[in-house]
């Protein structure tokens, strides 16, 4: 997905001479959720003096500043590209799940990151997912009869690393 959307893309755009949108778009857990890192906020707070790391209530409270300023500022709330290392349980904390939900329209869906992204993918000519991500759509979309899914409706789908998708689209088809 990224030398994709950080190369290709930008190629194919220049080589056409006109603008073509795209997206990335992941699985809501890897998705910044305002709403569970401000329910969650004593937690991750212990967790950064008791976990991983030795910090003491100033540098844990500096942490949990840096994590709310990132939010406010960036664009897409993909913790992927948190500009410093995360443990994994503050990950847990601070990420969207299965669980996050907001009623449409909502003070939480607009302002939630995963949302946003979905609607920006609904807008683009060209959505990015991994394997996993278009192995659940197919699979919703099979189980509902097509009346749920996860990616917006298409045309065509290309496959990168087909050879790969396979093992992804048994594990989302698979019952365990």
């Amino acid at each position: 997905q990224n030398q994709l959307d950080k190369k290709d893309l930008p190629v194919l755009q220049e080589v056409f001479g006109h603008p073509i949108s795209w997206t990335v778009l992941k699985g809501k857990s890897n998705y910044f959720c305002g709403e569970h890192f401000e329910a969650n906020r004593d937690d991750i707070r212990n967790y950064l003096l008791q976990g991983t790391s030795d910090l003491d209530f100033k540098e844990a409270d500096a942490t949990i500043q840096q994590i709310a300023k990132w939010a406010e500022k960036d664009v897409t709330g993909d913790l992927e590209y948190f500009p410093f290392e995360v443990p994994t349980k503050v990950r847990e904390l601070i990420a969207c799940n299965n669980e996050t939900t907001h009623e449409k329209g909502s003070e939480g869906a607009n302002f939630c990151f995963a949302m946003r992204a979905r609607a920006r993918a609904k807008e683009s000519q060209i959505v990015l997912v991994n394997h996993t991500l278009l192995a659940l759509d197919i699979s919703l979309r099979n189980e509902s009869d097509g009346y749920v899914s996860i990616l917006p409706d298409t045309q065509s789908v290309v496959i990168d690393e087909a050879h790969e998708f396979e093992k992804q689209a048994i594990l989302a088809f698979s019952d365990d």
